[in-house]
């Protein structure tokens, strides 16, 4: 699935510790591609991958889905089942420029800082259809391979070329899933009339855990032009809310809810060069040099 985006960092200027004006930000196109990863489940009941694809622009060729379903289905609608980048979403039709294809590669057009968005580009979209099933359960594990390709600043805005850097080798998600009943004790929201069911992702390899630490993590870094910019997620968000570690959907009946995932993008100050630092305490000595001795 297609959605062109832009990625926007900031530039920030230093000399030897003094800061000047700050130059126009770079805007990066970017495109995030990936999926579920086939096979990586844990302690879901009855998983499915439907339609799962060989990317061949991965390095890895990883076989990935966009679809992940499991449980045993109570009505008509089927399993429980997330979808990553799912078409139709009105995150996608109400912004002009943005549009999905089948192939996970999401293209748009993102406005950064634009109400109600709380800042940042969209790295990728997660909708649960929370459809009823027979089975509850709590730590169930699902991988996720995801893949940024960022290129140089152009007029159209547009992914064109040769990206300047892919970060993800893949990256590396996993995501931990809490699917319960409408009521149900213990619950992760704390109550347990109705008891939402909470996902929650971590950076495998990154050292930190689920939720929260999942808020600014460095994904990577990457250089263009002498700058060095640092790739950040910064959590879920949802429509009516901020920006969170963790991603719920409502109880009580078959709904459909979607969260998304944002990144940041920030220029790395550098540091002052040493060999100007080593400049300026010959010039210091030089003047205590110049000094005349006190009479005695």
């Amino acid at each position: 699935m297609k959605m062109q985006a832009t990625l926007t960092a900031a530039a920030v200027a230093v000399a030897l510790g003094f800061s000047s004006a700050a130059p126009a930000q770079p805007t990066f196109p970017f495109r995030a591609y990936g999926g579920f990863a086939v096979g990586s489940d844990s302690g879901f009941p009855d998983p499915v991958y439907n339609n799962p694809t060989t990317l061949l622009r991965i390095p890895d060729d990883n076989s990935v889905t966009s679809e992940f379903a499991w449980g045993t289905p109570q009505t008509d609608a089927g399993k429980s089942r997330l979808i990553i980048n799912s078409p139709g979403l009105p995150q996608v039709q109400t912004v002009p420029g943005r549009h999905i294809d089948e192939d996970l590669e999401i293209s748009s057009v993102i406005d950064p800082g634009g109400a109600p968005d709380p800042g940042g580009s969209v790295f990728g979209h997660l909708s649960h259809d929370n459809n009823t099933i027979d089975e509850i359960f709590q730590g169930a594990t699902v991988g996720i391979d995801y893949y940024l390709d960022i290129y140089a600043p152009n007029a159209s805005g547009d992914p064109t070329g040769d990206p300047i850097a892919t970060l993800g080798l893949p990256f590396e998600f996993e995501l931990d899933v809490w699917e319960t009943s409408n009521s149900a004790d213990p619950c992760p929201n704390g109550d347990p009339n109705p008891c939402d069911d909470r996902f929650r992702y971590r950076l495998i390899g990154a050292g930190g855990g689920f939720g929260e630490d999942f808020i600014d993590q460095t994904l990577g870094t990457f250089s263009y032009e002498g700058e060095t910019y640092r790739v950040s997620s910064t959590g879920f968000f949802q429509e009516g809310g901020g920006l969170a570690g963790e991603f719920w959907t409502v109880e009580e009946e078959d709904v459909t809810t979607t969260g998304t995932v944002r990144i940041e993008a920030h220029a790395v100050p550098a540091p002052a060069p040493l060999g100007l630092l080593g400049l300026g305490l010959l010039g210091l000595a030089w003047l205590g040099g110049r000094r005349r001795p006190m009479a005695v």
